[in-house]
């Protein structure tokens, strides 16, 4: 008897330990550090940057951009996209993307692995685009 109870208290702890864990990996892209950078003046949409995950690697740096749509886009209201950027050449692309049915990342999200093989160049689009500035944020923070 002492065993069985021995043992279901070790199953609880453990059952317990893995569900911290996925709320812990989970709320993680939810709940960053999330930094308004611009609103666009034409779609409404608002941009904001983890300040918390960006890192520069070599001669590229990776952050995590969530759009908050005004209206929602193929039935999603917010995007988390992992970007790389190059700063000497002013471009970016995406790597991954994860979409939410509502607004800040909540709820569940659908992920869209394939990245962006061709470069953008936002800033090629006018200064106040709103990729434009937000590139031009993050290769500030890091020059």
């Amino acid at each position: 008897m002492t065993n069985l109870i021995f043992y279901t208290f070790k199953m609880k702890n453990i059952i317990s330990f893995i569900s911290l864990l996925i709320i812990i990996t989970f709320s993680s892209f939810s709940y960053g550090e999330w930094s308004k950078v611009t609103e666009s003046s034409s779609s409404g949409n608002i941009i904001y940057i983890d300040l918390a995950r960006i890192e520069k690697i070599k001669n590229f740096i990776y952050y995590f951009s969530l759009t908050d749509y005004k209206k929602p886009v193929f039935g999603d209201l917010s995007v988390i996209v992992h970007y790389q950027v190059d700063c000497k050449h002013s471009r970016e692309r995406g790597l991954s993307w994860i979409f939410y049915k509502r607004q800040m990342g909540q709820g569940r999200g659908v992920s869209e692995s394939s990245y962006d093989k061709e470069w953008t160049y936002p800033s090629n689009h006018g200064s106040s685009s709103s990729r434009g500035i937000v590139l031009k944020k993050i290769c500030e923070k890091f020059l």
